[in-house]
């Protein structure tokens, strides 16, 4: 039985004819009674590398007649432990959300602390073979689990007699020179490079928010502007003016977006400010909407300006840059089969014949 979640976590899925919904799974809810296909990983951001193995499983499912399932974090094991200075790329709503788009059976959310002090023998035996049955098992090539990370692929291709189910180990993807991973990505995001970073996720970056009151100085500019809430932590673009698309009650909508302090019009520290202004717009009123924006390049840095007319002087130059990079991106696709060098430099090594 799967656990009762919030609608936008149980969403059917958007493609195919008699598509099924993903069901959202918890340990309390193991075991499955029919065998399955298997990936773990953190998956923060579903990015190039995610999606070959998501593809993967949905290939050898089908060919084995099994379940494809998804075993992850609700947050990933380095933003909980603060191995890493950044936050998370995609909250739990938005990484459910995304994998239930592949056609994938089941996604089972795991809470750190049911499982760290679990020895990789422990993890494999009671969660992958007996709470999910598996009959093969699809992992990054770098991929450790267990107790302090000491499983890894070189343990899992040890013990196949043992365990009697096939492995399938997915090489790197490699972008430009680089391995694509959400470590990477989160460091570009934070640095600002938002093109470097959907490069390697296959797709525009996102923030997904809700329009909250500001305090009307865009207005009094003559550059409305809505500032957004967002999840506390999302990775956070760099301070700065960027080019993006503010996606509203469905519609798409050309923006410019600043991330920082407004020093020109405020000599008081204050918290980090997301200000969008959509030119033109005449949607209505937009507090307490629900809205996302997708970041496609950033502009400038955030500066200060000598007088209120330079500052405007310069809003209406990054208008019209923004406008200029996003009609050039309209004709463009983020995706794996657009990015040169996306695919993995060679083909998926199944350990097990």
């Amino acid at each position: 039985m799967d656990t009762q979640r919030p609608f936008s976590h149980r969403r059917a899925l958007s493609h195919g004819e008699g598509a099924q919904m993903m069901k959202v799974l918890e340990l309390k809810d193991l075991p499955l009674n029919e065998r399955s296909c298997v990936t773990v990983g953190g998956f923060d951001g579903i990015h190039l590398g995610h999606r070959v193995l998501l593809e993967e499983i949905l290939r050898e499912a089908t060919i084995h007649k099994a379940k494809s399932v998804v075993v992850t974090f609700k947050i990933p094991p380095k933003v909980l432990l603060k191995r890493t200075p950044y936050g998370i790329l995609m909250t739990l709503d938005e990484k459910i959300d995304e994998v239930a788009k592949y056609g994938i059976d089941y996604i089972l959310l795991l809470d750190f602390e049911d499982v760290r002090n679990l020895t990789p023998k422990e993890f494999i035996e009671e969660i992958i073979l007996k709470g999910l049955k598996a009959c093969r098992l699809v992992m990054g090539f770098n991929h450790k689990f267990g107790r302090n990370s000491e499983g890894d692929t070189a343990f899992l291709a040890r013990n196949l007699d043992k365990w009697g189910f096939a492995l399938t180990i997915i090489p790197p993807v490699i972008i430009e020179g680089e391995v694509v991973s959400s470590t990477k990505i989160r460091k570009l995001v934070a640095e600002g490079n938002v093109r470097k970073a959907s490069l390697l996720l296959g797709h525009p970056y996102r923030i997904v928010g809700e329009v909250i009151k500001g305090h009307g100085l865009g207005r009094k500019l003559g550059f409305p502007t809505a500032n957004i809430k967002t999840h506390p932590q999302k990775v956070k673009p760099a301070k700065g003016v960027y080019a993006v698309i503010a996606i509203l009650d469905g519609s798409e909508h050309k923006g410019v977006l600043n991330i920082g302090h407004r020093p020109t019009v405020s000599n008081k520290p204050s918290d980090m400010q997301i200000e969008l202004h959509i030119p033109n717009y005449d949607g209505g009123e937009l507090y307490g909407k629900p809205i996302t924006i997708e970041f496609y390049e950033r502009i400038r840095d955030e500066c200060k300006f000598p007088s209120l007319q330079e500052l405007k002087a310069q809003i209406r130059k990054d208008i019209e840059k923004a406008m200029e990079i996003l009609n050039g991106h309209r004709d463009k696709d983020h995706t794996v089969d657009n990015c040169k060098g996306s695919q993995p430099d060679k083909v998926p090594t199944d350990s097990r014949t």
